[in-house]
């Protein structure tokens, strides 16, 4: 299932390669590994999952935002290699926020948006 906004012709497509660049794709798969880390860090099958989100992110991020596909990139290596001890929830946390913060850059009018919906 493509995303509603596709990048920045925001438009709908019935199907989204993973290579697409997209920012919203990204952290689609970015959030689906910080949750998938937060509760089921304890199977190996679910850590490959992680890993694969995480990948799949890395590939719609790329081009358009290299500086963050390379620390995602460097999660799943972690991830992959099994240095579980080193991965912090905090470095998830960042990349999100990172991301998000590239996303409103993109699209100013999202975050006033968000901010009239918090009240703030």
């Amino acid at each position: 299932m493509s995303c509603n906004c596709h990048g920045d012709s925001r438009l709908h497509l019935d199907n989204v390669m993973a290579y697409e660049q997209c920012r919203f794709c990204g952290m689609k798969h970015l959030t689906i590994a910080w949750s998938l880390w937060n509760e089921f860090t304890y199977q190996e099958l679910n850590l490959a999952a992680i890993s694969g989100q995480l990948r799949l992110a890395v590939n719609h991020l790329q081009y358009i935002e290299v500086d963050i596909a390379l620390q995602i990139r460097d999660l799943a290596i972690k991830i992959e290699e099994r240095r579980l001890s080193e991965v912090k929830t905090d470095e998830f946390e960042h990349i999100i926020s990172f991301l998000q913060d590239r996303i409103y850059k993109a699209f100013p009018d999202m975050k006033d948006e968000i901010n009239r919906f918090l009240g703030a």
